[in-house]
């Protein structure tokens, strides 16, 4: 008795490859869910470690098991700010995202206005000059140690300047 199954991010389904001579089998999950499918494809609803037992029976009644752990990994838990300022100065950028196990290795900034030839950023906490007044649509994507990303977007605002004007008389 033996099947194969590849680590996944939350969300997506672990596809289990059985890999047993011939014979009935049942597949336990580990979250209470069960299949009697040869090669199941099972989505978690939660990420973490689940213990995963699959029983084999052949033709004679005779039964086989072997468990293993699958590893379903977390996704990045977006979150992000910025400064709001007045037009011809810099709005900046803090992400504060985080994740419960592993650690975020890239972000990728879509910064919303495409005048601008920086419009895409990979830093952290990136700093822009918008090329006029209005909000932006910003998004960022993260992406894990394991490869698993998560998107988000928040607008970003940017206030007009006053127009100052006079007017003189003798």
């Amino acid at each position: 008795v033996s099947f194969s199954v590849t680590p996944v991010c939350f969300n997506n389904p672990n596809v289990f490859t059985n890999l047993s001579d011939s014979g009935n089998v049942s597949w336990n999950f580990g979250d209470g869910n069960f299949s009697a499918a040869q090669s199941p494809a099972h989505t978690y609803n939660a990420s973490g470690t689940y213990s995963v037992t699959l029983v084999v029976t052949n033709n004679f009644g005779c039964k086989d098991s072997v468990s293993r752990n699958v590893i379903v990994h977390p996704l990045p838990d977006i979150n992000f700010g910025s400064t709001t300022v007045c037009f011809g100065n810099a709005t900046c950028f803090n992400d504060k995202s985080v994740i419960s196990s592993g650690s975020i290795t890239s972000w990728t900034w879509n910064l919303g206005d495409p005048n601008l030839p920086d419009n895409i950023s990979f830093s952290q906490n990136p700093c822009i000059t918008y090329t006029a007044s209005g909000t932006y649509t910003v998004v960022l994507t993260i992406t894990s140690n394991n490869g698993c990303q998560s998107t988000s977007q928040q607008p970003a605002l940017v206030n007009p300047l006053p127009k100052a004007a006079f007017t003189f008389s003798d």
